[in-house]
């Protein structure tokens, strides 16, 4: 009997901070750059997401997810990848979050195949933001499959998770970096204002330490 052949890559990436569609909108981001542009005008957007089994931890500049125990949860946007995805398309993904030959090791982050739970109003099998047929394949966790009512829809998806250590960071309950930074400006201060708290938690690989 053969091997099995290996699974296929995603289909899907999971953003969770600088490359959320909702970041682009607000005012002085750095969405301009090629990275979120490239993402937002070549991969459809299906709708937000949460990822289970990691924490949300704000850097100060941007956020990082790294593996914590339930209820730990990341919110965030799906895209949907070009089938095939364009020439180079995931290497500048990648190269935009330090990954690549020409980025010394320890690399800050890495991209793993992770399972991403979709939001309840976009479960419904009509077809995204493009009308009627087709959507986004999902897998509904029901012991009942796919018919009947309830259930939650996954989708396997890419995720960038950190390596470097998060001693300092900001651990944001509730996983979602938006709001965390919505609710900073509302509060008359960016996202840095507040106390910071010590988080303690080591990175992934010890010997990968922050700088």
């Amino acid at each position: 009997m053969g091997a099995r052949p290996p699974p296929p890559e995603p289909a899907h990436i999971f953003v969770y901070g600088t490359l959320r569609p909702a970041y682009a909108r607000m005012a002085g981001s750095s969405a301009t750059m090629n990275p979120p542009t490239l993402l937002h005008d070549l991969c459809r957007h299906v709708g937000e997401a949460t990822l289970h089994g990691y924490a949300l931890v704000h850097l100060g500049a941007y956020p990082a997810i790294i593996p914590a125990p339930p209820p730990a949860r990341v919110i965030g946007d799906v895209y949907a990848l070009p089938s095939p995805p364009p020439a180079g398309a995931m290497a500048t993904l990648d190269a935009y979050e330090g990954i690549g030959d020409e980025f010394p090791p320890p690399q800050e982050y890495r991209r793993v195949a992770a399972t991403v739970v979709l939001a309840r109003s976009e479960k419904g099998g009509g077809g995204g933001d493009g009308g009627g047929g087709g959507g986004d394949r999902t897998t509904d966790t029901r012991p009942g499959g796919e018919g009947g009512g309830g259930g939650d829809r996954t989708l396997p998806a890419w995720i960038y998770v950190y390596l470097w250590a998060t001693d300092g960071g900001t651990v944001i309950d509730g996983g979602d970096w938006l709001g965390w930074i919505a609710a900073r400006a509302a509060a008359g201060g960016g996202p840095e204002a507040g106390p910071r708290s010590a988080v303690g938690v080591p990175a992934a690989d010890d010997s990968k330490k922050g700088v």
